[in-house]
């Protein structure tokens, strides 16, 4: 157990280390995707926001498959009513 911890503590500094350096969310993207593939499997990872003036959420990085993926794919969508769907169990 006390190996594990280890581990994740040191992932979560070197983490810190290079998301500290950067400004870039692609960069930090990619940082986090690599990162979170070392512990668990990651063939996908789908990173949106949401912006509150017309409350849609919109995707601003694509990993699908193993890939990038276009953003430009994927439109924009009204954000759900708390209690509804996956989205609001994930948000």
């Amino acid at each position: 157990m006390s190996e594990i911890r280890d581990e994740e503590l040191a992932l979560l500094h070197e983490a810190a280390d290079l998301l500290g350096r950067t400004m870039d969310p692609d960069v930090i993207y990619d940082t986090l995707r690599t990162m979170t593939a070392r512990v668990m499997d990651c063939a996908s990872l789908l990173v949106s926001i949401h912006t509150p003036e017309d409350d849609l959420l919109r995707c601003v990085y694509a990993w699908v498959d193993g890939q990038a993926v276009d953003i430009s794919q994927f439109p924009p969508i009204p954000l759900a009513k708390e209690g509804v769907g996956v989205q609001s169990r994930v948000i």
